[in-house]
């Protein structure tokens, strides 16, 4: 039994796919999806690439920074066109109106947290979708993701200012919260390009038990943080530069 279950994990690891994803959940016979996640999520977060390299490694460095450099320019191309594509963005800024008039028809103790809640809940879907399937079709999910979040912000960012109101209330109702939830996007979306390019270069990519953990060790605490700073504190820091 011991040479059996000795040469089975080498048997496994000459295909990526089935070492990262098929080994895991049956180490030690232990054909169990739930043992399998909760030993993963308390495990050293990890990318399970070739080499066993750390969850930051240099390949999500600087697939994060591609994901930023697409998300800036972007919202360069929505400032500039703003005028074409107000049309286009309206429903996402229209989804979050809804949203706070939602929470209106609510207790006044209750708005605020239930708000919270549905930011949060509404970016963790789009985060955890791209970990999980942003790779598809060479990554056009996590492509339309960043892009179109550039492009709205671009937009509301010439709308604001073209409206009457200074530029400084338009920096403090984003940066506050801005500086955890755009690294999220940019983490989830660099994460979705590195394991493209692996499946493509035929190199293992992270299992599901993995892609989990990294999402909530990584991924949740900054939206989470996020969701609280734009509920609670955003509106504190933007009041001074309004009119």
């Amino acid at each position: 039994m011991s040479s059996r279950k000795s040469s089975l994990p080498q048997t496994l690891s000459r295909n990526g796919f089935l070492s990262e994803v098929v080994w895991p959940f049956m180490s030690g016979y232990r054909i169990c999806p739930v043992h399998a996640v909760c030993v993963n999520l308390f495990k050293r977060p990890d990318i399970s690439f070739k080499g066993r390299k750390p969850m930051f490694s240099r390949a999500l460095i600087n697939a994060t920074l591609l994901a930023a450099v697409l998300f800036t320019a972007s919202g360069i191309a929505g400032w500039v066109y703003a005028d074409q594509l107000v049309q286009f963005l309206m429903p996402s800024m229209e989804q979050l109106e809804r949203m706070v008039e939602v929470t209106q028809e609510l207790e006044p103790g209750m708005r605020q947290p239930i708000l919270t809640v549905m930011i949060f809940l509404k970016n963790l879907s789009v985060t955890a979708f791209l970990v999980f399937f942003g790779y598809i079709i060479l990554a056009l999910p996590a492509l339309l993701v960043i892009l179109s979040n550039g492009l709205l912000i671009g937009v509301v960012a010439r709308v604001f200012t073209e409206d009457g109101f200074p530029v400084q209330a338009f920096i403090a109702g984003l940066a506050p919260h801005g500086i955890f939830e755009l690294p999220a996007i940019f983490l989830a979306t660099g994460f979705s390009f590195v394991v493209m390019t692996n499946l493509f270069r035929m190199r293992a990519v992270p299992s599901l038990g993995e892609r989990f953990r990294f999402t909530i060790r990584t991924i949740v605490p900054l939206l989470l943080v996020a969701a609280m700073i734009e509920v609670y504190l955003t509106p504190l820091a933007i009041t001074p530069f309004l009119p």
